[in-house]
């Protein structure tokens, strides 16, 4: 893709030579002007005899008497009518060298050239890169958040923000590796191609600025101009989403509605919301989380979270009362109890009816942290048994929320975060998931009990194996000269073969079909993607036997026999 698209490049000598163009005509005219004068002024040697100065040792003069060194009179001492001629030029000079150097140093404080000099040392940064990398256009709490993963985990990130303050943190966060960075707008194609974004070397995308409208720029952008690169972008509007899909972005997240679906799951599917949290990228420990209870709740705020929630529980079938001091549409105002007013106020909330024996619990959704956590407190003294939510708007204010010890916290950062760390690193999981969803959540519950049981209750490692020459080698060239390799044999323990790993297979993908869950008999053959989830250290193990042709032999069929030239010679030398 590299070659079709041409990255430009702004060119600093032209900016340079634009803006020294005068600065440059009036030396050459001084120095001109100088050195001709000296040449027509008619001078005498010392034995009284007329000469002139030929052009070099004018011009030889005049350069250093410009520059104040002065290494005296050549080639003979002047005449008076010389000397007033150097007179008149040394100053002429000198204001001429002022001249040029204040434009020097306007140029190099000139903010235009300043951008013009940052952008290309970030386009060659980029360019420079060798391993691939993820291009992540916004430094704020989410993008801050993915390229401290990105970069823990071994991975090369490119970041495009326009708040330098923000991006001040690349420099300063101890990140693992060197992060190229650019203060720029992401809104202009440039800065995106600069970026990396026509680079082969790049995996995806990620648009995580706080405005729908640069997001969906990217993404249009991305698809025009490399359609082969995956994009994940964030989108908090309905119209925006329905533009992003039209143009073939590969996924689009809202927090908050990801949120709310995750919050109603725990109450209608609770096992299938203790599996979503137990392959997660961070993964909370399921089992000692308080789910929320069944019930009416009031949601103090109508914003975009508290929207959100309103939809995904009217469209559960679930009661709810809304406490907002905003207008809301009419139509909300027929389907739901609307109170005025913050919810900060006890009043408010009696009002709302928290005092029923029905209210299951509050949610604090409005868009500032200090009126967040006056609702939960408020909430908590008039009933301490009620379920809190709260919204946190400002990573900053993590600790304080902690503090509160409310029962769920949502931050939409951290939500957007995992869940593109998750797209990145595994692409399958959420196709899985979705999958099993539709299942009964019974039968998820007994699903999971085995996997704990065989996996552990800590979360698994989960990953994509490709049946492919590059990630598994031995599994590759054996299945081509027609052997035959299962599941079953798949999670054989290297090193004891009748034993079997702590891992699971999950989905196996082969062109449009996929087997969820498949049985130990199911082959496996070429181009296969297989999803699986392992106890940590596992995978190590598994990896030996899809990459290693001897450890591969012994798993399939237990024979072992040396394979090198020094092991194949003395063996043959014991047979004799």
């Amino acid at each position: 893709m590299s070659e079709l698209i041409d990255v430009p490049r702004h060119r600093i000598v032209p900016l340079v030579l634009r803006r020294m163009r005068a600065p440059l005509l009036t030396l050459i005219v001084a120095y001109a002007v100088s050195v001709l004068g000296l040449v027509l002024i008619e001078g005498t040697t010392a034995a009284g005899e007329p000469y002139r100065v030929d052009f070099l040792h004018a011009f030889y003069f005049v350069s250093y008497t410009a520059t104040t060194i002065g290494f005296g009179e050549l080639p003979t001492g002047f005449n008076q009518a010389q000397r007033l001629w150097v007179v008149v030029s040394l100053h002429l000079l000198v204001i001429s060298w002022f001249y040029a150097i204040g434009t020097i140093v306007g140029i190099i404080r000139d903010p235009v050239f300043q951008r013009v000099v940052t952008w290309n040392r970030f386009r060659r940064s980029v360019s420079r890169l060798v391993e691939p990398f993820t291009l992540v256009c916004g430094y704020g709490d989410t993008g801050s958040q993915l390229v401290r993963e990105i970069t823990g985990g071994g991975g090369r990130a490119v970041v495009i923000d326009w708040d330098e303050r923000q991006l001040d943190g690349v420099s300063v966060e101890g990140l693992r590796s060197f992060v190229p960075h650019l203060c720029g707008d992401a809104n202009f194609t440039d800065n995106l191609l600069a970026a990396g974004l026509g680079d082969p070397r790049c995996r995806a995308v990620l648009a995580v600025t706080d405005d729908d409208h640069t997001n969906l720029h990217i993404a249009i952008t991305t698809k025009l101009l490399n359609p082969r690169l995956p994009v994940i972008a964030r989108a908090e509007h309905d119209e925006t989403r329905a533009n992003m899909a039209s143009f073939g972005t590969d996924y689009i997240i809202d927090p908050y509605l990801t949120f709310a679906g995750g919050f109603v799951m725990a109450m209608e599917a609770p096992q299938a919301h203790r599996l979503y949290s137990w392959m997660s990228v961070h993964a909370d420990t399921a089992d000692e989380e308080r789910l929320p209870p069944a019930g009416r709740w009031i949601v103090c705020g109508y914003t975009a979270l508290g929207r959100a929630l309103y939809r995904r529980l009217r469209e559960h079938g679930m009661d709810l009362v809304l406490v907002t001091p905003d207008t809301v549409p009419a139509s909300v105002m027929k389907e739901t109890t609307v109170i005025a007013g913050k919810g900060t106020e006890a009043v408010t909330l009696r009002e709302a009816g928290i005092e029923a024996a029905d209210v299951a619990g509050v949610i604090a959704a409005t868009d500032d942290d200090t009126d967040n956590l006056s609702i939960v407190m408020t909430a908590r003294e008039l009933r301490g048994e009620l379920y809190l939510v709260a919204r946190q708007n400002d990573r900053a204010s993590h600790a304080v929320f902690e503090a509160a010890a409310v029962d769920r916290i949502m931050e939409s950062s951290s939500i957007m975060a995992v869940r593109m760390l998750r797209l990145l690193a595994t692409p399958m999981l959420p196709r899985f998931l979705q999958a099993v969803r539709e299942r009964d959540d019974e039968w998820i519950g007994t699903l999971l009990e085995r996997w704990h049981a065989r996996v552990g209750e800590a979360s698994p490692e989960v990953w994509t194996l490709t049946v492919g020459p590059a990630e598994a080698p031995a599994l590759f060239t054996a299945l081509g000269e027609g052997a035959a390799f299962t599941v079953a044999e798949l999670l054989r323990d290297p090193r004891e073969r009748d034993l079997a790993l702590a891992a699971e297979v999950l989905m196996i993908e082969r062109g449009d079909t996929s087997w969820l869950l498949p049985g130990p008999d199911r082959t496996l053959a070429r181009g296969d993607r297989v999803l699986l989830c392992a106890r940590h250290g596992e995978r190590a193990r598994m990896q030996r036997t899809v990459t290693n042709r001897d450890v591969f032999r012994y798993v399939a069929s237990g024979e072992q026999r040396p394979d090198g030239w020094l092991w194949r010679r003395l063996a043959a030398r014991r047979e004799r």
